[in-house]
């Protein structure tokens, strides 16, 4: 019950872009895939909503963690006037510190370890 209710929310997540800004199916996935991993799914959990096989959710949640930066190809972090806002808790950080930002969405998917070893680039 309350994993379909994350899903519902992950899906609303989605359906909030707009039209332009509009996921690709790949892109779509990943994005999944990175709530999944925010929301402790499994990769089982995560590829039967993600509609993919469980190994291709195992891969790619490796490729997040050798590459932090890759995240932020994904509407992830928005950035506002004078905040950033993270799409994972929705907290605000200052516009002068995007670097603190970026290590902030990192850490709610990837250990702080791997953040702070490989880094986020800005």
């Amino acid at each position: 019950m309350l994993l379909e209710r994350q899903v519902r929310d992950a899906q609303r997540t989605l359906a909030k872009l707009d039209s332009k800004a509009r996921p690709t199916q790949m892109m779509e996935r990943d994005i999944i895939v990175v709530w999944g991993l925010y929301r402790g799914w499994t990769a089982d959990f995560t590829a039967k909503n993600a509609r993919a096989h469980p190994a291709t959710i195992r891969r790619r949640r490796a490729f997040y963690a050798a590459n932090p930066a890759a995240l932020f190809e994904l509407p992830i972090l928005h950035r506002g006037l004078r905040v950033y806002r993270c799409e994972f808790c929705g907290s605000h950080i200052p516009t002068k510190s995007e670097r603190a930002a970026r290590e902030h969405v990192a850490e709610h998917v990837l250990s702080p370890e791997i953040v702070k070893s490989l880094g986020v680039t800005v």
